[in-house]
């Protein structure tokens, strides 16, 4: 799963000059026998990883693929993926979770479960009920191990989901409508560039580099420019090019 994914970065940003909507919205991956049983692919396929379309209805992207739904999975999956979605997406900040005893979980589907300890009118509604349930719910029609289902613990898996992006209210319904809408955020664009620019920098950004971040972010989500122009906007810049004087 993890060789499926960083093959398809690499097509993506290496091999097609892809940007970022490409990384969040394709519907294509690359699979071996082993995965295309998992992703419901026919074909014959053997032990090196194939590129493959996917099923649009049901794939868009790195969120879709089985090495990320994998990873976070479990009973609370929702909070799980919803934290690293909200982390490493969209790069807002959660506050720690309080000490406190694990209430128990009640329902049959997996978000009536989550629902019952952090859903409107409980202890856990601040943050959950509005920032990190709304970014794992659409991805609960994937089970732990990242198959697609309509069905959980024989009720209809239940997708939708509202989230405040800064530009207002977001509804959706399901995985895919959720990556297009990671994707036309201006939240994911600065997140994925500051991403870029720590990386190269080798430590956090800071207020000085909120400039640079917007406008290369911009031209990310406006113009879809390839990753690797982000680079290039990147390493031109001073704050790439230069050091700061050091304070006696």
């Amino acid at each position: 799963m993890r060789q499926e994914t960083e093959q398809f970065v690499r097509d993506v940003v290496v091999d097609h000059d892809g940007n970022f909507e490409t990384l969040m919205t394709a519907s294509y991956s690359f699979v071996n026998k082993d995965l295309a049983a998992l992703y419901g692919v026919s074909g014959s396929f053997g032990t090196t990883l194939t590129r493959v379309e996917l099923n649009p209805k049901q794939r868009a992207g790195l969120l879709t693929q089985a090495g990320f739904l994998a990873y976070r999975a479990g009973d609370t999956a929702p909070i799980l993926r919803g934290v690293f979605v909200n982390e490493k997406f969209l790069c807002a900040a959660l506050p720690p979770p309080p000490v406190f005893t694990p209430p128990k979980l009640t329902g049959t589907t997996r978000r009536e479960r989550v629902n019952s300890v952090t859903g409107e009118g409980t202890c856990g509604a601040t943050c959950h009920a509005h920032l990190i349930n709304p970014a794992g719910y659409p991805l609960e029609y994937f089970d732990d191990a990242g198959r697609y289902r309509n069905m959980d613990n024989g009720k209809p898996v239940d997708g939708t989901a509202s989230y405040p992006f800064r530009d207002g209210e977001q509804d959706y319904d399901g995985p895919i409508e959720w990556s297009r809408a990671l994707q036309d955020s201006a939240e994911a664009h600065e997140c994925y560039v500051r991403h870029w620019l720590e990386f190269g920098l080798g430590r956090p950004a800071d207020d000085g580099d909120e400039p640079l971040i917007a406008r290369v972010a911009q031209a990310s989500r406006d113009s879809g420019i390839a990753v690797k122009d982000i680079l290039i906007q990147l390493v031109q810049s001073p704050s790439f090019r230069a050091r700061a004087p050091e304070q006696p």
